[in-house]
């Protein structure tokens, strides 16, 4: 990890994005389980999932289909 990196934003689960000092941003999990992303809104959309959990259609709406 790049030891050069100012704190965007953390959430009240532990989820942070950080910029990296080459401009990218690293997005961690309260498990401190890191992934790099090369723009802030792709860094929001890693964070908002890391939060909330998987989208549909992985563990939510889950539907029966009808026969």
């Amino acid at each position: 990890m790049q030891s050069t990196a100012a704190l965007i934003t953390q959430t009240a689960n532990g989820s942070s994005i950080e910029k990296l000092a080459d401009g990218q941003f690293r997005v961690c999990d309260h498990e401190q389980r890191c992934m790099l992303t090369s723009s802030l809104s792709s860094a929001e959309g890693v964070i908002r999932s890391m939060d909330q959990g998987y989208g549909f259609p992985y563990s939510s709406n889950v539907r029966r289909v009808s026969s």
